[in-house]
């Protein structure tokens, strides 16, 4: 598989508000223009070891980015101040291994390695930070899986990953960020589908991150900061008790924690502690109401700290979907999609950091930033099966 994408982007924003200049505000152009190639090959064989049967997959992941960004001082989205224009290239290449084998009846393994080479190349066109770094990493990978048993399994997984830091902090000549920050996780759980009509799934796992990414409200972006580790349990159902009715409820509950002893704290900053998703569907009715098809799903993120010392925390966020929908024929249907159905006046998302407005103190205030959830909306879809 190949594929290209072109991606443009000028996003406005103001998040200090008139910190940085109290005359003319504090907001910012985020541009990005990007050429985007790549391909993906892997090749498949089949066979056997000591009499089980084994499946080994070889592949190769490319990718590069050309990217024309820049960030801009504007007022009334007029540029009036240059902060930083850069031409970046980012390639990467990742080729990896894979093998399967159902060794008994009760027992198979996933074995893989992935290899990350990834080339960052900056030129700061306004003059500053510019260079080059070359960076890879390898990771291995395991599973184990035991069953089923009634119709239960259970898994261990564990591994090595990665995530990419931003290519200009990567060049950085003062206090350069890593590349490639290390990741180390594992997982356990069960499966089963022993009760009729229902799917059900128990997981525990555990992540550490050589280095966590912080949102840092003066830049508009996040940073590199210290290592965490992160745990938690997730906990899925997918339940059919009819024909015609489809019930699913996720819940999942995580501690991440800062394990270098900063000194400003050890809490994560916007990280998700608890969260449910359910949902009720009508479907493939009898009758009159055989066309029709709707249901009701809820969405609730509970509240998590907003400063490394855990003392600010956000609100909890609760929204209600509904969706309800009409088959005219085999090929033609029309849908109404209701957003927060009830119009909660709730959080999309907050963050604590200083900001200003007109006549507040020049050094600003330490306050919670909200954006806001959207407020109720109805949508409505034709959708035509050719």
């Amino acid at each position: 598989m190949v594929y290209a994408t072109y991606y443009d982007l000028d996003l406005f924003s103001n998040f200090t508000y008139f910190l940085e200049d109290p005359v003319h505000g504090d907001q910012i152009e985020q541009q990005d223009h990007r050429y985007v190639l790549g391909g993906k090959a892997s090749q498949t064989w089949f066979g056997d070891i000591l009499g089980a049967p084994m499946e080994n997959t070889v592949g190769l992941d490319v990718r590069n980015d050309d990217i024309h960004n820049g960030l801009f001082h504007t007022e009334d989205r007029i540029r009036i101040g240059t902060t930083t224009i850069n031409s970046i290239a980012e390639t990467s290449a990742s080729p990896y291994f894979e093998s399967r084998t159902k060794w008994t009846d009760w027992f198979r393994t996933v074995l893989g390695v992935r290899g990350d080479f990834c080339w960052f190349d900056v030129q700061n066109i306004v003059g500053g930070n510019s260079g080059n770094v070359q960076a890879a990493l390898f990771s291995p990978k395991l599973s184990l899986i035991f069953g089923p048993w009634d119709k239960t399994e259970f898994y261990v997984n564990g591994g090595y990953g990665y995530h990419s830091n931003d290519a200009r902090g990567v060049v950085s000549n003062v206090d350069p960020a890593t590349a490639l920050p290390r990741s180390k996780g594992a997982e356990a759980g069960v499966r089963t589908t022993i009760l009729p009509g229902l799917q059900s799934s128990l997981s525990f796992w555990l992540l550490d991150l050589q280095s966590e990414l912080v949102w840092d409200g003066d830049e508009g972006t996040n940073e590199p900061s210290g290592p965490t580790r992160r745990y938690g349990i997730e906990f899925a159902n997918f339940y059919t008790p009819t024909d015609w009715l489809t019930i699913d409820a996720d819940y999942a509950w995580s501690h991440a924690r800062f394990t270098d002893d900063e000194p400003d704290g050890n809490y994560v900053p916007e990280a998700l502690v608890a969260m449910l998703d359910g949902g009720v569907a009508v479907h493939d009715l009898d009758g009159p109401l055989s066309k029709f098809y709707g249901g009701l799903r809820l969405r609730y993120f509970g509240p998590r700290p907003l400063t490394q010392d855990g003392t600010i925390k956000s609100k909890s966020t609760t929204l209600l979907y509904a969706d309800i929908g009409y088959a005219i024929d085999e090929r033609w249907s029309i849908a109404l999609d209701v957003f927060n159905l009830l119009d909660a006046r709730a959080s999309d998302i907050d963050y604590f950091y200083t900001s200003r407005l007109p006549g507040e103190p020049l050094e600003g205030v330490d306050d919670i930033q909200t954006h806001p959830a959207e407020p109720r909306e109805f949508r409505v879809a034709v959708t035509a099966r050719l």
